[in-house]
């Protein structure tokens, strides 16, 4: 499938028009960027809200791999519906599904 080629003038026009959203129309219209380049990608499937597999799991059979692979003595893998997380609040706000974000810390 395609896009419109105005499809970033419509979501901004849209956006603007929300007052509940016009206050995040940057993190918005970055967020709407993304997704189009992932579905022109990956096609329907970069739009699923929900994974087909459970990441956690995943990198959690992968731990050791990926300690080894990035020279890491810990990791700590969180889902992000269980709250309490670490890191900035920001940054984890911007997570989707299948795409895991990632922090890295020094533990004194």
């Amino acid at each position: 499938g395609q896009f419109p080629a105005d499809l970033p003038k419509q979501m901004k026009n849209f956006i603007e028009s929300r007052t509940d959203l016009k206050k995040n129309t940057k993190l918005l219209m970055q967020f709407g960027a993304f997704m189009r380049d992932e579905a022109l990608e990956r096609g329907v499937d970069a739009l699923a809200i929900e994974m087909t597999f459970d990441q956690k799991s995943i990198l959690q059979e992968n731990a050791v791999y990926i300690m080894l692979a990035v020279g890491l003595k810990e990791i700590s893998i969180h889902n992000i519906e269980d709250g309490n997380l670490p890191g900035e609040k920001k940054k984890y706000e911007q997570t989707v599904p299948g795409k895991p974000t990632y922090f890295v810390y020094t533990l004194k």
